[in-house]
C-alpha cells in the first residue's frame, strides 16, 4: 500500500463506478462471510435504515435488514452520525441494543463506490468473562482469515507509518514476505524515491483524520520492478478519536494501465492516420447523422466538424439523395459497397467530384449501428481524364484529317495540273477558258482548306527557325490594327525577358492571325484586345497541367468579349466546330492554331469567364540560340525547260503520270518509279546520268529521306527535291524538312513544278 496523492487518482473508479446494486451484492457476499464471526455488522443509509446486516445482528442486537437503528444509536455525537457525516470512526461502549444486550458500538464511513454516504456499523458484546476475551480472539482470527482470502493487497500501518500487517496479496505483488517488512516504514522499501515525499504527505493527511482517501502510485518490488496500484485508504481510531492505524486496500492496475496506454497510443496513431491521410472519413449513425468528421473531410467540403456533428450528412446534392439512401439501406443490411464516382457539394455550394466507399459500422456484438464513408476528391483525376480523352480525340481526328488532306492533295495536284495544261492550250477568246479558270480557283480554295487540316493534324511540312516573339508581334502590329477595325483597342505588352523560340515563321504568324480574328469576332460591339508576351516555368499552378517541365515563352491573346460556356470551351479546338452563323466561318481557325502549336512542341491553353471574355495562351519551349534572319528568296528562273534526266518517285499513279507529262513537255528526260525498290533498281541499272531525284516524302516501306540518302550513295552528285502534302512519323519523331532543303509542297501547279526543278538544277 502507499499513500501518494496524485492528480490522476480514482480515474479507473471514476470511469467505471459500480452501481449501488453491484456494491450491495458485494456487501451481501461479505455479510455471508461475516456471519461466522461474533460481531454484528450492519450497513445503514443516511436515515439510519439498515440496508444490509449479518445474522449476528439479529441474535445479538435484534436488528435485521430493513429495520431502523435505535434512536440512542443516532444521537448527536454517536459514532453512527459521525460516520454518516464522513468523520473518523469512533467507538463507544455500554450502549443498549433493542435486544437488551450491552454492546460496544463502532462505525466508519463506507468508501465503496456506489455506497457513498452510508456507514458501516459494528456492534460487539461487552466481554464480562474470559469466555468473552476468547470470543474476541476468535473474531480477530476470523477477520484476518477473510483479509488473507481477499485477492487485493491490504496493508496496515501504525501512526509512524510502520508496517503492522501485510497480507499475502501484498507479498505476491512485491516479492517481500511480511516478516521482511514488519516494523519498517512503508517508504523504506516499497515507494520509489521520487514519490516518497508525496506519500508521506498523504500519510500525514490520513493520520490527521482526513480520510477516506483514494489515489494511485507505484510500489517497487523486491526484484526492482514496479507495479502501479490504485488505493482506497481509511483509518482506525481510539475512543478519543485519535488515529491509531491506517488501513490501505489496493488493486494492481499495472497491466490495465499498460493496456490503457497502448490503447491510447493506438487511438492517437489511428487519429493521426485518419486526420492526415488524403481520404475524407465520415462516420454516421443509423439516421445518417454525422458522429465523426476528419480534417480531410473539412478540407474537401469546407465544413468544420462542430458544424456537422449530429446533422444529416450535408455533402449530398439534392438530386443524388435517392442513390445515397439506397446505399445506406444496403450498408445497414451489412453490405460493403465499392467505390462509386459521384458528384458532391461543398459548403459554398460548388460541386466536387468524389469517389465514395460505404461500409457498415458495428458495435462489440457485431450489430450494424451506422455507416462509415470513405471519400476521395477525384476532381483533379477527372480533369486529367477529360484532358487525356480530349487529347485522344484530337489525335484521332488529326490522323483522320491528315490522311484525308494528304490524299486530297494528290487529287488536287492532278486536278490543278491538268486544268492548268488545258488553260495554257486555250486562247484567251475561247468561251470554255472561263470554266477552266473557275476550276483552278476552286482548286486553290480546296488547297487552302487541306493546308489547314494538315496544320491541325500536325503533319504540315515545317521550316523551323529561332524567333523573337516581341519582334514578331511588333512586325505584325500594323497589319493587326487593320484586321480588327477601329472599334477595338489593340494593346501590346511585350516583356523584355521573353526567351527565344524555335518555330516555323509563317505558321506562327498564322497562329497570331487566327487568335486575333477569333478575339475580334468575340467582340462584335467593340472592346479591348491585348497581346502580351512573358516567360514561364513549368510546372506551376497557373500553367497547363500537361505541360512538360522547363522554361517557356508565352504569347497571350485576351479579349473583353462575351466569353464561352464550359461545353464550348471543351470543343473550341475541334475541326469544323464553330459558334458563328452558317457561312461565317469554317471552324478551322482555332484548330489550325492548336495543331501548329502542338507541332512546335508547345501547348495552346484557353481560359474564359462567361460574359467577361477569354484568354488564349501559347506556350512554346524556350531556346538559348540567337534569332535568325529571314532566309533570302530564291529567284525563279524565267526559262523552265531542260534536257536533264529526272528520276520521278511517286506511289500515286495519277499524279506520277501528270508530272511525267509536264516534265517531258518541257524537254526533260523522265525515269519513273512507283515504289522504293523500283527507284533503287533504276539508280543501279540506268546507264546514263541521273541529274535530279524527285521523290515523295511519304513512301511505302521507306521514307523519302532514307530513299534519297541511299539513292545518292549510288549516284553521287545527284540533286534531290522532296515533295509532300505532309510529313509522316519516322523513328518516333516528326519528319522535319530543313529550311535549306529543296521542297515542293502539294498541291502544286505545273508552273511551280517546273520552276522548282529548274531552280534546283541550276543551283551551285
Amino acid at each position: 500500500m502507499s499513500f501518494t496523492p496524485s492528480p490522476r487518482k480514482n480515474r479507473v473508479w471514476e470511469r467505471h463506478p459500480p452501481s449501488q446494486e453491484e456494491a450491495l451484492k458485494h456487501l451481501r457476499l461479505l455479510q455471508a462471510a461475516l456471519d461466522v464471526c461474533g460481531s454484528a455488522v450492519m450497513v445503514v443509509d443516511p436515515q439510519g435504515k439498515v440496508v444490509a446486516a449479518n445474522s449476528v445482528a439479529a441474535s445479538l442486537c435484534g436488528i435485521e435488514s430493513g429495520d431502523t437503528l435505535p434512536a440512542a444509536w443516532m444521537q448527536a455525537g454517536s459514532p453512527v452520525l459521525q460516520a454518516l457525516s464522513g468523520r473518523a470512526p469512533r467507538s463507544f461502549t455500554f450502549l443498549p441494543s433493542p435486544a437488551g444486550t450491552r454492546v460496544q458500538l463502532s462505525a466508519a464511513p463506507v468508501t465503496e463506490p456506489g455506497l457513498e454516504g452510508m456507514a458501516a456499523v459494528v456492534a460487539r458484546a461487552v466481554p464480562e468473562t474470559s469466555n468473552g476475551v476468547e470470543k474476541l480472539r476468535r473474531e480477530r482470527d476470523w477477520a484476518w482469515s477473510i483479509i488473507e482470502a481477499v485477492g487485493s493487497p491490504i496493508v496496515v500501518l501504525d501512526r509512524e507509518g510502520r508496517i503492522i500487517s501485510f497480507n499475502s496479496a501484498c507479498e505476491a505483488v512485491t516479492g517481500y514476505s511480511e516478516a521482511e517488512l514488519r516494523g519498517r516504514t512503508l517508504w523504506e522499501h516499497l515507494i520509489p524515491p521520487e514519490e516518497v515525499e508525496e506519500v508521506r504527505a498523504v500519510f500525514r493527511d490520513l493520520r490527521a483524520g482526513r480520510f477516506p482517501n483514494r489515489h494511485e502510485n507505484y510500489w517497487v518490488a523486491k526484484d526492482g520492478s514496479r507495479r502501479l496500484l490504485s488505493w482506497s485508504n481509511t483509518a482506525l481510531v481510539d475512543d478519543s478519536g485519535t488515529v491509531e492505524y491506517v488501513i490501505g486496500t489496493g488493486v494492481d492496475i499495472t497491466e490495465q494501465r499498460r493496456w490503457e496506454e497502448e490503447l491510447r497510443q493506438a487511438n492517437e496513431t489511428l487519429s493521426a492516420v485518419i486526420n492526415t491521410g488524403p481520404l475524407a472519413i465520415i462516420a454516421m449513425d443509423l439516421e445518417a447523422r454525422v458522429i465523426k468528421w476528419n480534417l480531410t473531410a473539412e478540407q474537401i467540403f469546407g465544413w468544420r466538424e462542430e458544424e456537422v456533428l449530429g446533422k444529416v450528412l450535408p455533402v449530398v446534392p439534392a438530386d443524388d439523395l435517392g442513390f445515397f439512401h439506397g446505399c445506406l439501406e444496403r450498408v445497414h443490411r451489412g453490405e460493403t459497397l465499392a467505390a462509386a464516382d459521384r458528384r458532391g457539394e461543398k459548403k459554398d455550394g460548388t460541386p466536387v467530384d468524389i469517389a465514395i466507399w460505404h461500409g457498415p459500422r458495428r458495435n462489440g456484438a457485431g450489430e450494424v449501428v451506422g455507416t462509415v464513408c470513405v471519400i476521395a476528391d477525384v476532381t483533379e483525376r477527372k480533369r486529367l481524364e477529360e484532358q487525356f480523352l480530349h487529347a485522344q480525340k484530337m489525335e484521332a481526328v488529326g490522323r483522320l484529317a491528315g490522311g484525308v488532306a494528304h490524299d486530297f492533295n494528290n487529287l488536287l495536284t492532278v486536278i490543278t495540273g491538268y486544268s492548268q495544261m488545258v488553260a495554257d492550250s486555250m486562247n484567251a477568246a475561247d468561251p470554255l477558258r472561263g470554266y477552266v479558270e473557275e476550276v483552278l480557283r476552286a482548286s486553290e480554295s480546296a488547297a487552302a482548306l487541306t493546308s489547314q487540316l494538315l496544320a491541325f493534324s500536325r503533319r504540315q511540312v515545317v521550316q523551323p527557325q529561332v524567333l523573337d516573339l516581341n519582334t514578331l508581334v511588333a512586325g505584325m502590329e500594323k497589319m493587326l490594327h487593320r484586321l480588327i477595325g477601329e472599334d477595338i483597342e489593340l494593346v501590346t505588352l511585350l516583356s523584355p525577358d521573353v526567351p527565344k523560340v524555335k518555330a516555323d515563321l509563317g505558321q506562327l504568324q498564322q497562329v497570331i492571325m487566327n487568335l486575333v480574328v477569333n478575339a475580334r469576332d468575340a467582340m462584335p460591339e467593340g472592346g479591348r484586345l491585348t497581346i502580351q508576351t512573358s516567360a514561364a516555368d513549368a510546372p506551376q499552378p497557373d500553367t497547363p497541367p500537361n505541360l512538360a517541365s522547363g522554361r517557356y515563352a508565352v504569347l497571350s491573346v485576351a479579349d473583353t468579349g462575351k466569353g464561352m460556356d464550359e461545353e464550348t470551351r471543351r470543343r473550341i479546338f475541334e475541326p469544323f466546330f464553330t459558334t458563328k452563323p452558317r457561312h461565317k466561318g469554317t471552324g478551322l481557325g482555332l484548330s489550325t492554331a492548336y495543331g501548329i502549336v502542338k507541332q512546335s512542341g508547345g501547348e495552346l491553353w484557353a481560359t474564359t469567364v462567361l460574359g467577361k471574355g477569354s484568354q488564349f495562351q501559347v506556350y512554346l519551349p524556350a531556346v538559348e540560340e540567337d534569332a535568325e534572319a529571314a532566309a533570302p528568296q530564291v529567284a525563279v528562273p524565267s526559262a523552265w525547260s531542260g534536257t536533264e534526266t529526272v528520276l520521278l518517285v511517286e506511289d500515286d499513279a495519277g499524279l506520277r503520270k501528270l508530272m511525267r507529262e509536264v516534265l517531258r513537255a518541257k524537254g526533260f528526260a523522265v525515269l519513273q518509279a512507283g515504289d522504293v525498290n523500283e527507284a533503287l533498281r533504276i539508280c543501279e541499272r540506268h546507264l546514263g546520268p541521273i541529274h535530279l531525284f524527285l521523290t515523295d516524302v511519304v513512301m511505302p516501306c521507306m521514307s523519302g529521306r532514307e530513299l534519297a540518302q541511299r539513292a545518292t550513295v549510288l549516284r553521287p552528285g545527284m540533286k534531290v527535291i522532296y515533295m509532300s502534302g505532309y510529313t509522316d512519323i519516322i523513328a518516333g519523331q516528326p519528319e522535319v524538312i530543313e529550311r535549306d532543303t529543296p521542297f515542293l509542297r502539294k498541291p502544286f501547279t505545273p508552273d511551280e513544278l517546273l520552276s522548282k526543278v529548274r531552280a534546283v538544277l541550276d543551283a551551285d
